[in-house]
């Protein structure tokens, strides 16, 4: 009784009285729990459709091998003629490596070993 007795009159027993049923909160849980456990089952439902999804993926796909991107050719050997005629453009005639190498038809670096081979040797 907070309320000083002057004003009593302007209060109607029945406007204090709350209408509220507890079952209805009970209710609107109970719908949003269910609401709540669609959703749920739903997302699960859409995530194991998504990992089956990958899965087939990964099982259809095929496994690449790794290649090398330049497969290299068997060796060239040289005939010992060609060898010959470098090696006598490069020691007795003094033409570059280089030189001798394009008059013979023998690749620059296979020239250069040709030739530090025979000085070693020497």
């Amino acid at each position: 009784n907070d309320i000083p007795p002057e004003y009593m009159h302007c209060l109607n027993i029945v406007d204090g009285i709350l209408k509220f049923d507890p079952m209805d909160m009970f209710r609107e849980n109970r719908s949003f729990c269910k609401y709540l456990k669609e959703i749920t089952v739903t997302i699960q439902q859409e995530s194991r459709a998504v990992v089956q999804q990958g899965l087939e993926c990964k099982s259809n796909m095929t496994i690449k091998t790794r290649t090398t991107k330049n497969i290299r050719g068997s060796y060239c050997s040289q005939s010992s003629i060609k060898i010959q005629e470098l090696l006598g453009l490069v020691i007795k005639q003094r033409v570059s490596v280089r030189k001798a190498g394009l008059i013979v038809g023998i690749v620059l670096k296979t020239a250069q070993n040709y030739v530090k081979t025979y000085k070693d040797d020497e």
